[in-house]
């Protein structure tokens, strides 16, 4: 149990809190109000959700099967009108959350790929190497890093390890793993 401000809870029940809270955000961002509607099918999501601990739901460790799938509603199937209506927006919520998921996969897959360098380099060609300040001193050795180069090289690249990969012949003396991906390479 917990309540708000009240820091002094269990890791777990914040854990869970965080899934339940995630759970309502997403759900009822289009119907705020209808948020205490939902709780039974929150309910149903983690108990049926896979739980990394046991690499089982709660609902397969209890009952050792798996849940039943939910069933199509045909409208007016029943004659009881609050299940009627529970029903029908229940399918409403489920294709505007399919109708989202499909839109953010979109948008995640555009974001990916605006990032994309389809940038391909040769044997031989001479690479400059971008290094963030705590690998700089495994290439060269200063006493101050405060102002130092960002940049180093040139290095000469001996092989193609994959699409984004390459291996860089480094000097003898330096102290980092050859291989580099290509968004901290820069051209001659």
């Amino acid at each position: 149990m917990s309540s708000a401000y009240h820091s002094q809870t269990d890791g777990q029940t914040e854990v869970v809190n965080r899934c339940l809270e995630t759970y309502l955000r997403a759900f009822t961002s289009d119907y705020p109000r209808k948020w205490n509607d939902l709780l039974p099918w929150e309910e149903l999501w983690y108990n049926t959700t896979l739980h990394r601990s046991t690499g089982e739901s709660p609902f397969q460790v209890v009952y050792g099967h798996f849940p039943p799938p939910l069933l199509g509603y045909v409208t007016s199937s029943t004659s009881i009108g609050a299940l009627d209506h529970g029903l029908l927006d229940r399918n409403t919520l489920l294709d505007s959350v399919k109708s989202n998921l499909a839109k953010a996969q979109s948008r995640m897959q555009n974001q990916a790929n605006q990032h994309c360098q389809n940038k391909s380099f040769k044997e031989r060609d001479f690479m400059y190497i971008k290094l963030q300040p705590y690998r700089q001193f495994s290439i060269a050795k200063r006493s101050s890093n405060k102002l130092g180069k960002k940049i180093f090289g040139p290095f000469p690249i001996i092989s193609r390890i994959s699409k984004v990969a390459y291996r860089l012949q480094l000097p003898k003396d330096s102290r980092i793993h050859p291989v580099f991906h290509i968004s901290l390479l820069k051209y001659l």
